[in-house]
């Protein structure tokens, strides 16, 4: 699996984040924890405890990461649809407006200048 680009930070970060807390705890135990066990034994120790905690952190990191970042994508994908079929909404009711408008102003045989809502000169957004 690739690293998603620019994400890398955020792998490092929470792998640490589960990591680090381990290796305290694990250091605190053995090296400080005034057993009598040989160097090399307690070498091995803190590896053979280190080891899960490792793959723990690194998995974390990734499911974390990649996880928050496919949710938030769903949710601005989602959040972008909606927008896309608001405008369309609010473009349909600014064009049904102004034609009732432009038809009132038919049945009563008045003139009717108003540019419609998609004319340059009507973007500002200032409709009647």
């Amino acid at each position: 699996m690739q690293v998603g680009r620019g994400r890398e930070g955020w792998y490092i970060g929470v792998a640490v984040g589960v990591f680090v807390p381990a290796l305290i705890i694990i250091l605190g135990r053995e090296v400080w924890g005034y057993n009598q066990d040989s160097l090399s034994t307690t070498i091995v120790n803190i590896g053979q405890a280190l080891a899960p905690w490792m793959i723990l952190a690194f998995g974390t990191s990734l499911l974390t990461v990649e996880g928050v970042t496919m949710v938030a994508e769903q949710y601005l994908r989602r959040r972008y649809r909606k927008g896309r079929e608001d405008g369309r909404q609010e473009a349909n009711r600014e064009w049904q407006n102004w034609n009732e408008r432009r038809m009132q102003a038919e049945r009563e045989n008045r003139p009717f200048d108003e540019p419609p809502p998609s004319s340059p000169s009507n973007q500002n957004g200032s409709n009647a």
